[in-house]
């Protein structure tokens, strides 16, 4: 099912696969900001990355001792939430453990996504529950994928990302950002993957061009991540606390980098956002 939520400057469209935002645009025009999911390129759309952000070194997990096998980013981007609560600028859905969930993840969850339309702000909140009697270790980052360029006469090269603070000091192996700016070209793309920061100055940043801005707050998050496709029509700005395995640690999935243990009966708060400002 999909939901509209509307402000007085913009309206978005939230659906219940994956809890994904399936469309966000600005009042005063017609323009798509999100990726629609063209399964040419890429099926996804901007999915929650729980419980693991990307996978494993050998693609299995080991929890209690047992072997498990999720799938790549884990089992929210494909799930069907339910809807708790439906108005003029909000949604709200949940996604709870159940037996399938449990062969895949063997702990007891609620995941609750919030989504609220504010001005030209899209402010997305996440609460994770353990409702198990143990710890529960998790993952935990966002996959959004935007349009871009955004309109037919523009090019990829048109855009680049502008960080708030000074992050020069971030950049990897190639020195890219440069007064507060890295500029976007494919060849970057086919030198890295996965451009992944962490532990950066900004709580923000935008992907801009001489028409269009798009602001992600992400304040919070361990590790700011840039992902496209080569020749694919989008890009995307992933904010996460933990990431795909680099080596073989052949380990305990709570001893991965970044995963998050939840004590029993607690829960776990996160928030971001995305603004389409032109």
């Amino acid at each position: 099912m999909e939901y509209l939520i509307q402000s007085d400057l913009a309206k978005a469209v939230i659906s219940t696969d994956g809890a994904q935002i399936y469309s966000f645009k600005r009042l005063d025009s017609d323009i798509e900001y999100m990726w629609q999911g063209d399964k040419a390129y890429w099926s996804g759309r901007n999915p929650i990355l729980f419980p693991q952000v990307g996978n494993t070194f050998r693609k299995t997990q080991i929890f209690k001792g047992q072997e498990y096998h999720m799938g790549n980013h884990g089992i929210a981007r494909h799930a069907e939430f339910a809807l708790v609560k439906h108005d003029a600028n909000k949604v709200e859905m949940v996604l709870k453990s159940d037996d399938k969930t449990k062969e895949l993840y063997p702990y007891d969850f609620a995941l609750q996504v919030a989504y609220t339309l504010e001005s030209d702000k899209l402010k997305i909140e996440y609460r994770i529950t353990n409702e198990s009697e143990e710890v529960m270790p998790f993952g935990f980052g966002l996959h959004p994928a935007f349009n871009c360029p955004l309109e037919s006469d523009e090019k990829f090269e048109d855009y680049y990302l502008e960080f708030p603070l000074d992050e020069e000091n971030n950049s990897i192996e190639l020195e890219l950002i440069k007064d507060h700016k890295l500029k976007l070209s494919r060849r970057i793309f086919e030198v890295f993957d996965t451009l992944m920061y962490k532990d950066l100055s900004s709580n923000s940043v935008a992907l801009k061009s001489a028409r269009h801005e798009i602001v992600i707050d992400f304040a919070n998050f361990t590790y700011l991540a840039f992902w496209k496709k080569q020749d694919a029509p989008f890009f995307c700005i992933e904010p996460w606390y933990s990431h795909d395995d680099f080596t073989d640690n052949g380990t305990d999935f709570s001893k991965r980098d970044g995963i998050i243990e939840l004590d029993a009966k607690q829960s776990f708060y996160t928030t971001y956002a995305i603004s389409i400002k032109k």
